[in-house]
C-alpha cells in the first residue's frame, strides 16, 4: 500500500482477507477454492477477496494477469 492508511484502500490491492482455518492456522481467503474460481474473483469489477490467494497461486508475484 504506497499511500498508507489515506483513501482509496481497495480489497485485493491495499488490503487482504485471509482466515484462520483449524488445521493449516492463518490461511489466505478462497484458500479451498481451485485457481478458475480464485481468477474469476480476482478480476477487474469482481470483489477482490482472493486475490490474496491469486498472488500466491502465482509465486508472490504480481503477474500480467493482475487486474487491481
Amino acid at each position: 500500500d504506497i499511500n498508507g492508511a489515506k483513501k482509496p484502500n481497495i480489497l485485493g490491492r491495499d488490503v487482504f482477507l485471509m482466515q484462520i482455518n483449524k488445521e493449516y492456522g492463518v490461511v489466505p481467503y478462497c484458500n479451498n477454492m481451485s485457481k478458475s474460481q480464485v481468477e474469476n474473483n480476482c478480476r477487474k469489477g469482481r470483489t477482490g477477496v482472493c486475490c490474496l490467494k491469486k498472488i500466491m497461486n502465482d509465486s508472490w508475484n504480481f503477474s500480467d494477469s493482475y487486474p487491481i
